[in-house]
């Protein structure tokens, strides 16, 4: 048997703009846009002591994050709605690491982002279809990858009256990963272990599909039954020796 010990402390100062425009156009058009972007410096720190092996680890991270969203919205009246879309993101990580275990990484994930959507709905329907294309670069310092998916979003929600509801909603989207899972820093936990990211990560296709029915029947009491899946596919995983 052995005993030990782990202290640690962490702090983070960030900053943060989050806006939203929209400028409404003659003959039903509206343009939507919102910016945003982000910094945050985090430094932690950490001390693991077992009998005479003691492990001072400390890393000091500076974090940028940026994205933009423009939409362009046409409305048929009651032939329904058409939206243009095209989004962007950046997301940059300077990661220095001191102690026991001394490194440096930079990574940096782009995404692109463009669709088109259209919406269309009666008494009773309401359905919305949505297409697209995912394009993502990342650099994990040396190294860089890139690629190019598609994207897709379908709902649909019946309701006979005003007491019954069903709807149905699919969506097929590519999920990044984040920066710290590329890293290529080796970091010395503890006597045992070490852990480090893998640049060759990329993004993973995301599957998902819910169903639900609501039922009103008065003001004060209402019933949702609903049911929903999951899946990913090329999901990362830990492995550890």
């Amino acid at each position: 048997p052995s005993a030990y010990t782990n202290t640690g402390d962490h702090r983070n100062n960030s900053v943060t703009y989050n806006g939203y425009w929209n400028f409404n156009l003659p003959h039903g058009n509206t343009i939507n846009f919102s910016p945003y972007y982000s910094y945050s410096r985090t430094r932690q720190n950490t001390v693991y002591t077992e009998g005479d092996n003691t492990l001072v680890n400390g890393a000091n991270d500076n974090s940028h994050a940026m994205n933009a969203s423009l939409r362009f919205v046409h409305s048929f009246g009651r032939g329904g709605t058409l939206t243009v879309l095209a989004q962007a993101s950046y997301t940059s990580n300077r990661t220095s690491y001191s102690g026991t275990s001394t490194a440096y990484d930079h990574t940096r994930t782009y995404r692109i982002y463009p669709g088109v959507n259209y919406s269309v709905g009666t008494k009773h329907v309401y359905a919305m279809g949505g297409i697209g294309l995912i394009y993502d670069k990342a650099t994990a310092d040396d190294r860089k990858e890139s690629s190019t998916a598609p994207w897709a979003d379908l709902s649909v929600q019946y309701s006979p009256n005003d007491r019954h509801s069903l709807a149905v909603e699919a969506h097929y989207f590519i999920n990044n990963v984040t920066g710290s899972l590329r890293s290529t820093a080796v970091i010395q936990s503890n006597p045992l272990l070490s852990y480090t990211g893998n640049p060759g990560l990329k993004p993973y296709k995301s599957y998902s599909t819910n169903i639900s029915y609501t039922w009103l029947p008065s003001n004060t009491f209402n019933m949702t039954v609903f049911g929903n899946a999951w899946s990913v596919g090329d999901r990362y995983a830990y492995l550890y020796s």
